[in-house]
């Protein structure tokens, strides 16, 4: 998303925090972790079906049939990659943008 030639805080402070344009990236964001969540888990992202954490990995292993600990892994799995795909690399900051984590 951002280009090679240019160092994060540029990109931010000229771009993504822009208000000279009607482009807002994090809503973009957002909606790639929840499109991309759904890609790689094969069910909608935590926040568009309830956002109970406690509930989320019982609740994906009953949706896909797998057991408790399949469920658990690949939401991590599935929110480590995402976290990285959007350069944050780590899972709590993704959890804002997918919802409930077991």
């Amino acid at each position: 998303m951002i280009p090679e030639e240019r160092t994060y805080k540029s990109f931010n402070k000229s771009e993504y925090r822009s208000k000279d344009t009607d482009l807002r990236f994090h809503g973009e964001r957002h909606a790639y972790a929840q499109e991309r969540y759904r890609e790689l888990v094969g069910h909608e992202a935590p926040i568009k079906i309830q956002d109970r954490e406690d509930a989320w990995i019982p609740y994906l292993s009953k949706q896909l049939e797998i057991s408790l600990q399949e469920a658990r892994d690949l939401d991590y799995q599935a929110r480590m990659q995402i976290s990285q795909e959007l350069g944050h690399h780590r899972e709590d900051v993704v959890a804002a943008y997918l919802g409930g984590k077991g």
